[in-house]
């Protein structure tokens, strides 16, 4: 730094112009910064107007650009959608074999592509694509999950089940994603599944019969109809019947009884 300011008076250059010209220097490359992300920004939004407006096409084009500069999942994920909606089966096959190459771990480009081939009628490839995914899966929690959720939007939950029952069994615990297959069985309407789910974590954990009851109270609620609530009803009853000293399940009656306002119910035990 001495060297250089000597140089630079030996030339007739103050050394604080120096400092001016680097903050000038920081400034203009904030700047230049700046004005990229807005001109990204700008076509993000614009692309965004275009396929909300059914205009595939157009967005299409603006967010090619976007992801060959960014590689970004999102853009991905919106230009891959908008080749499906064109029916540009092969374009959309060629995104995803190319994503494919650069992150291979992404299980959930095997649905992509799986996807495509249905849309497409191969059936045959559809399903060794969906294999694929299976096969890879390990006992990454965020990649069953990711890979579950594939499943679940393209309509497949039978799938996205069996995604985290390999989970489970690749981590060998039969506790995880409890949660995640409850809310899946009760869409499927297989209540008997999510009550087997609740009370073997109780079983295992009877402190986590706030949670449970919470959990059990919101899909009563949401239920159309009374086949859950006479399944809970009867799986409450088989318990008891299994396990008479377990106070556990005696509290969750007294409890069901109070949201249903069946006193008789809890006495019947």
């Amino acid at each position: 730094a001495f060297l250089l300011s000597l140089d630079m008076q030996t030339q007739g250059i103050h050394p604080i112009s120096l400092k001016a010209f680097l903050r000038m220097l920081c400034f203009v490359v904030y700047l230049c910064y700046f004005v990229s992300l807005s001109a990204q920004s700008t076509k993000d939004q614009l692309a965004s107007q275009y396929y909300n407006n059914g205009e595939f096409a157009q967005a299409a084009e603006l967010y090619e650009p976007l992801y060959e500069k960014t590689q970004n999942r999102f853009y991905y994920q919106m230009l891959y959608r908008c080749y499906v909606e064109m029916d540009e089966i092969r374009r959309a096959e060629q995104l995803v074999e190319q994503r494919l190459r650069k992150f291979d771990r992404d299980l959930t480009l095997y649905v992509d592509l799986g996807a495509l081939y249905e849309k497409a009628g191969n059936s045959k490839k559809a399903q060794k694509n969906f294999d694929k995914a299976f096969e890879k899966l390990g006992t990454d929690s965020r990649q069953a999950t990711d890979l579950a959720t594939a499943f679940v939007n393209i309509n497949k939950l039978d799938k996205a089940v069996l995604v985290y029952q390999r989970s489970r069994e690749k981590a060998q615990n039969n506790y995880l994603y409890v949660t995640e297959l409850t809310a899946l069985y009760s869409r499927m309407g297989r209540y008997e599944e999510v009550m087997q789910e609740y009370f073997n974590l109780l079983d295992k954990s009877p402190g986590s019969m706030s949670s449970v009851q919470v959990s059990l109270q919101r899909m009563l609620n949401e239920s159309s109809d009374s086949r859950f609530a006479d399944g809970l009803k009867r799986a409450l009853m088989q318990r008891v019947r299994e396990q008479p000293n377990n106070k556990t399940y005696l509290d969750m009656m007294i409890w069901f009884s109070l949201q249903q306002n069946d006193f008789r119910f809890a006495m019947t035990q």
